[in-house]
């Protein structure tokens, strides 16, 4: 049965944003200071995998994570509560950035946190080092919690100790005793407070029995994201915040650099990186080396369903061209703007680009409002057609790289720019 929660639609939205972790990669030597390349590789894939299983547990149980359910057939595009149901899915990862930002290692023979009331985490020692954390063959342990919120577990090794205190004050998602409860079931432990409830006790004791290597690498990871990407940043939430945060996309990029330098997203794989057909890569990495050859200036964009990147010419304050994720599909936006003087050279332009002339659209309410200035109205093989303007450039196309002389030559004709 299809979801009709605007939630679960999202989510699995959100889950194709999500970086493709490639075979090799480059690991910068500040991440490699306390684990081998092989164990960080290892960890860092193993999160990448409970990332992806989280979105699409969120699409089909969106209630256990304790996000909105507003149904389609309720709200509109454009209500508080979509808009709302369009960043929940990524509260749990941005929950997760905020735990392994405000903690630290405890190293220890045998660790165990227990609350004793007084909200200080002690070391006791068990005696027989067993850590009480099931593994199912998957890489995924069952974490979780007693009834009171404790874990029964002893962490021997490492603990990683958190600040409740310093979470609450940087976290921004909601319902939060609900996410952490979601989490143990991703093989997560938690051990310091009381019925989920982070105001319970001063310091959260995390583990992941599982992979103990997992917890240093989201802690490297996420506080590199806070100290660069999103320091200084008051709305985390903000589209433009989130398509290029490399916690929340779980992109590799992000260990080429040390541990105080950040360039992710800052060029044009804000787009290109969120494929997932090496294809649609290599299309946006050659379109942008042309238009920015040809004296283009790219500028970031972030609508709702996706990163864009998009092409001004000299001053013109309205974009030339654009790449756009469009909840996952790559799409060329072209303003051409007169269309007739294109239609001859079609003749020479494979069919699919043919099959985006044959295309016409209602257009948005300023066209039925009779205010529209951006629509583009033009005779096709007889019939008469309308591409909308108003919200984006008037044609747009799936690119193929080899079609890209075509693309530029039609702009040349149909808009004036060379």
């Amino acid at each position: 049965m299809e979801n009709t929660f605007i939630v679960s639609r999202w989510a699995l939205v959100r889950r194709n944003e999500l970086v493709d972790i490639p075979d090799s990669f480059e690991i910068h030597p500040d991440f490699l200071q306390t684990l081998s390349r092989q164990e960080f590789e290892e960890a860092f894939r193993e999160i990448g995998s409970i990332f992806r299983q989280m979105y699409s547990d969120m699409a089909d149980e969106p209630e256990r994570f304790g996000l909105p359910l507003y149904k389609e057939e309720e709200y509109g595009y454009f209500t508080n509560q979509a808009r709302e149901a369009r960043k929940a899915p990524w509260y749990p990862g941005y929950f997760l950035l905020c735990l392994f930002a405000c903690g630290e290692f405890l190293e220890s023979d045998i660790f165990c946190g227990k609350s004793h009331g007084d909200g200080v985490i002690r070391s006791e020692s068990h005696g027989d080092g067993v850590i009480r954390g099931e593994s199912h063959g998957d890489r995924v342990s069952n974490g979780g919690f007693l009834g009171d919120g404790v874990s029964d577990g002893g962490f021997k090794g490492t603990a990683f100790l958190a600040d409740t205190a310093e979470i609450r004050q940087m976290n921004q998602a909601k319902k939060t005793n609900i996410l952490l409860k979601a989490l143990c079931d991703y093989g997560f432990v938690f051990s310091g407070i009381k019925k989920y409830s982070l105001a319970s006790g001063s310091t959260l004791e995390i583990d992941y029995p599982d992979n103990r290597n997992v917890l240093r690498v989201l802690s490297l990871v996420a506080k590199k994201v806070m100290d660069t990407q999103l320091k200084g940043v008051k709305n985390v939430y903000s589209p433009d915040i989130v398509f290029g945060n490399a916690f929340i996309s779980w992109d590799y990029k992000i260990l080429a650099e040390d541990l105080h330098t950040c360039s992710v997203a800052e060029d044009c794989g804000y787009v290109a990186d969120k494929m997932h057909e090496e294809a649609d890569r290599e299309a946006v990495l050659a379109m942008d080396k042309i238009l920015t050859e040809q004296g283009y200036t790219r500028k970031k964009s972030a609508p709702n369903e996706g990163p864009s990147l998009r092409y001004y010419r000299g001053s013109s304050k309205t974009h030339a061209y654009a790449l756009t994720s469009d909840r996952g599909q790559l799409y060329l936006e072209l303003r051409i703007r007169n269309a007739g003087e294109c239609l001859l050279y079609l003749r020479e332009c494979p069919e699919r680009i043919a099959e985006m002339f044959r295309h016409s659209d209602t257009g948005c309410r300023n066209r039925f409002s009779g205010t529209c200035k951006c629509g583009v109205v033009y005779t096709f093989e007889g019939e008469e057609k309308w591409h909308c303007g108003c919200c984006g450039a008037p044609f747009r196309i799936h690119p193929v790289t080899e079609d890209i002389p075509h693309y530029l030559k039609l702009m040349e004709y149909g808009s004036g720019n060379s």
